[in-house]
Order: structure tokens, then C-alpha cells, then sequence
């Protein structure tokens, strides 16, 4: 979708305006149709209703929420200093683009491995685990875990999602690159949308 957007007349502007249109749409829609609670929401069947509550338990909302939300609220703080920082690899000529991209995929990979090996170890105490889902989503990785009652093959789970960031990673490491591919400059007309060209690539003031 993302690829045919920007080779459309919209441009690579077209792309967050469709994105931002698409979430407003998504939350006006769970706006009308998600509830606090099983027991707020007008569809729900009693016997749903109190299997959810007998498997997630029914303490304090208001802290289950907010420690839900902690992990993403760090990831969005610290996704502007990550951009910010990226950047400036970038345009006081620290890195080359290739090696910076590099090295932010292995910034965001190699901490989540880690985290996710952790939280195969990690004890069941709610602390614990939301330090080490802070500690994952700081650096822009958004995880969504959870406990279930066989740890052991939690911990399956975890050491296969995090040898595939080590692997995934490595390869991207060794093979990836930022330079621009052939298919990237397709024949064009002589005018050129200023607008819808690479940061980059913008004429410097």
C-alpha cells in the first residue's frame, strides 16, 4: 500500500496523510464499539463475559491501564529523540546513511532480543516484567506480551522472537545498504514536486 501510494500522484505526503486519516477512522470505530470492561460492553454473552474476567482477573482497572499504556507512552517519548538523533549521524556526516540505518535497526533489535530473553526468566511479579517492557519499548520496539499459566512455553516463545531480531538483524547488518536502487528514479517529467523528494535530497538554504 505504502509503495503504491507514493508512486501515485499523492506523493510520499500522501502516505502519512493516509495513515492519519486511517487511525482517525480506526479510533472513531473503537471509540463506539470497545468498553472498559467485559461487563460494560452491550454484546458481550455472560458466559464471555465471565470467562475474560475469570482468566484476567478483575483488580484495579485504573493501574492495570496505566501500566498497560507506560511501555508505548516511553516508546513514543523516545522515538523523537531516536529520529532526532538518527538524523544527526546523518547530516554532520558521523555515519553514512547505510551504516546509520544499520545501526538503528540494531538498536531497536539486539535490546528487544534482550528484553524478551529476560522476560522468559523473569519472575511473575508485575514490576519486574513491566521494567523489562519499558526497557523494550524505549527503543521503538512495540511488543505486546503477556503472562499465560505454562511458563515454559512462554519462554519458547520469547527465545524464538528474540533469536529472529538477533538473526533478522545480523543479516540487515552484513547485507542491507541506503543506497538508492535503480527502480527508485523511474523516467520523469523535467518538473520536479519539491515536496515529495527525500529529505536528503532538498536543496540546501
Amino acid at each position: 500500500m505504502t509503495g503504491f501510494i507514493s508512486s501515485s500522484s499523492l506523493g510520499w505526503p500522501g502516505i502519512f496523510r493516509f495513515y492519519g486519516i486511517l487511525s482517525g477512522i480506526i479510533a472513531v470505530i473503537l471509540f463506539w464499539l470497545a468498553a472498559d470492561t467485559p461487563a460494560k460492553h452491550p454484546k458481550i454473552s455472560e458466559g464471555e463475559r465471565k470467562y475474560v474476567e475469570d482468566e484476567l482477573g478483575t483488580g484495579d482497572e485504573a493501574k492495570n491501564g496505566l501500566l498497560t499504556a507506560l511501555p508505548f507512552l516511553v516508546m513514543w517519548f523516545t522515538n523523537f529523540f531516536f529520529s532526532w538523533m538518527t538524523d544527526m549521524l546523518i547530516v554532520k556526516n558521523i555515519l553514512s546513511p547505510t551504516n546509520t540505518r544499520k545501526f538503528a535497526n540494531s538498536l531497536g533489535n539486539i535490546p528487544a532480543a534482550i528484553g524478551l530473553i529476560a522476560l522468559a526468566f523473569a519472575p511473575k511479579n508485575i514490576y519486574i516484567v513491566e521494567s523489562i517492557l519499558v526497557f523494550t519499548c524505549a527503543f521503538k520496539i512495540s511488543a505486546h506480551l503477556g503472562f499465560q499459566n505454562d511458563v515454559y512455553l512462554w519462554r519458547q516463545v520469547f527465545f524464538m522472537a528474540a533469536g529472529l531480531y538477533f538473526v533478522t538483524n545480523l543479516i540487515y547488518v552484513i547485507f542491507g545498504t541506503a543506497e538508492k536502487a535503480d527502480w527508485n528514479d523511474p523516467p520523469t517529467e523535467d518538473t520536479v514536486d519539491e515536496e515529495g523528494q527525500p529529505m536528503m535530497e532538498k536543496p540546501k538554504l
